[in-house]
């Protein structure tokens, strides 16, 4: 399936704004937990994409890559699962996990 950039640059604020910035407690806290497990005990976060720096945007998509699997431990695990209450924004971004 093709992706405009505008879609990818979407995803990729969505997946930051649930998972790397923190204001969502739990799902932050599911994805570091995961991500110290996939990367030999170090914790890399999701970088946040700045309007005025285009380039801001390949490097947030990059990282974003790079905890794929850190992401895709996160969605499918149980405590994501067993989760309540869930913002339609948040299931939005875990169904950009799997996109």
């Amino acid at each position: 399936m093709m992706h405009s950039i505008q879609q990818v640059t979407l995803q990729v604020r969505r997946l930051y704004r649930t998972f790397g910035s923190g204001s969502n407690n739990k799902p932050h806290a599911f994805f570091i937990n995961q991500s110290k497990l996939h990367n030999k005990g170090r914790i890399v976060c999701l970088l946040r994409t700045a309007e005025t720096r285009f380039a801001s945007v390949f490097y947030a998509m990059h990282r974003a890559v790079r905890c794929k699997k850190a992401l895709e431990a996160t969605v499918h695990s149980a405590a994501w699962t067993d989760m309540k209450g869930v913002k339609a924004f948040i299931l939005r971004a875990a169904k950009d996990v799997d996109d």
